[in-house]
């Protein structure tokens, strides 16, 4: 380092240290190092030179910056201003000191930090009863993924109330957006066809509900059962009752509750059940079995599901609490045992209409099943129905086909 320096002389010593160590500076003019002239002598002079070293700060601490935009990384003490200029252009930042700090801001078109007419991204509220964020459907091929949208929002520079309102219309949502200067509010669109601040609606939340004819309590309208024919009542009741429901049995000629030790099957699976319900009652190795808690035939492979979307309201009984996980919707308030409900429900707040009519007709529906019935209804397809199970003694068999209806002779 000190190679460049000339030969000592005494009479130059002094201006060559000057010229050699004082002319180097910084990027912003500052000096990299000092000179001090200490007296060891009555006649010998002596520099001290000493180096002014400067500290890495992290941006964070050096600088406040908008929402954002923010800069990532460390900087050196004193070259923030001129690191500052070169990232934020006049026209859309201002940049101002207070002490040793920076801030950065945001400019509008009109050149103010404060305006009526348009939205500052990193500053304006963002509102919603949910998580602000685009979720993809899963299915078999690819897994669900979340993309928050507040941060994408925030990146973008000050913009005109239509601006926004473009940005959002882009993601295919059923919602409303209600924008102003300091606020921009979210509400979904409810099965009425009324925005919202939280879905689904108390009305329409009220039509899904209804109460046990005997015992009063208020549940899930889907979730109530028809009473055995024998009772001449009409009346729906709960999974509790009907799991209580006094009846004769077809095949033990005993009356006894709907859940009852009943004649076996054929070389009936004895095995417990791990789960927080009831096995399947089926003979062993067998696809085909009998739901315990309602006495319809089920595939072994589904009986899960069945118990999920028929008997998730049963309260505690003996060893089995019947508790099941909950799965909730991303933008509404729906809950749901199945999974597979949640995510067909999810496809009413999209503006995608996944399932186009297989005829080729252009229709196109958001769910599977409203395909089936446009072309039922509008192209008059018939669709075979798949023949039933039942239990016949201690076997379970298909039902006979239909007989088909005769022709008449005139």
């Amino acid at each position: 380092m000190y190679n460049k320096l000339p030969k000592y002389d005494p009479l130059t010593a002094e201006k060559n240290l000057r010229d050699y160590f004082l002319t180097q500076k910084y990027s912003n003019g500052e000096e990299k190092f000092t000179m001090v002239e200490d007296e060891t002598g009555w006649e010998d002079w002596t520099w001290t030179i000493k180096y002014k070293s400067r500290r890495t700060l992290k941006w964070s601490a050096a600088c406040s910056f908008a929402l954002g935009h923010e800069m990532p990384g460390w900087v050196l003490e004193g070259t923030e201003l001129q690191k500052l200029q070169g990232r934020y252009t006049p026209d859309k930042y201002k940049i101002s000191q207070d002490g040793d700090k920076f801030k950065v801001e945001q400019l509008c078109p009109c050149g103010e930090t404060e305006c009526e007419q348009h939205i500052f991204p990193s500053k304006v509220l963002l509102e919603s009863s949910f998580p602000l964020a685009i979720h993809t459907i899963p299915d078999r091929n690819a897994e669900k993924k979340s993309t928050p949208l507040a941060p994408l929002f925030r990146k973008h520079h000050a913009m005109t109330f239509d601006e926004a309102q473009q940005f959002f219309n882009q993601f295919q949502l059923r919602w409303k957006v209600f924008i102003t200067a300091l606020k921009i509010k979210f509400w979904m669109i409810c099965k009425c066809g009324e925005a919202f601040e939280e879905t689904p609606c108390a009305p329409c939340t009220q039509k899904t509900l209804a109460t046990c004819c005997l015992c009063g309590d208020e549940r899930v309208k889907r979730m109530l059962k028809k009473q055995h024919p024998s009772k001449n009542n009409k009346g729906l009741i709960c999974s509790d009752c009907k799991h209580a429901e006094i009846s004769k049995c077809t095949f033990c000629k005993k009356e006894t509750p709907l859940y009852h030790d009943c004649v076996p099957l054929v070389n009936q699976d004895r095995r417990y059940s791990k789960k927080n319900y009831k096995e399947l009652i089926r003979s062993k190795n067998a696809k085909i079995g009998i739901c315990p808690y309602c006495r319809e035939t089920c595939a072994y492979n589904v009986y899960a599901r069945h118990f999920k979307r028929k008997h998730n309201d049963l309260k505690p009984h003996g060893a089995y609490s019947h508790e099941l996980d909950l799965f909730l919707c991303d933008y509404c308030d729906y809950e749901n045992y199945d999974e597979t409900n949640v995510k067909e429900h999810s496809k009413i707040h999209l503006n995608v209409l996944t399932h186009p009519c297989k005829l080729g007709c252009g229709e196109s529906f958001r769910h599977h099943t409203g395909e089936i019935q446009h072309r039922r209804k509008v192209h008059g397809v018939e669709f075979q129905s798949t023949r039933k199970r039942r239990r016949v003694g201690n076997k379970i068999e298909l039902e006979p086909p239909e007989p088909a209806a005769k022709a008449l002779v005139l």
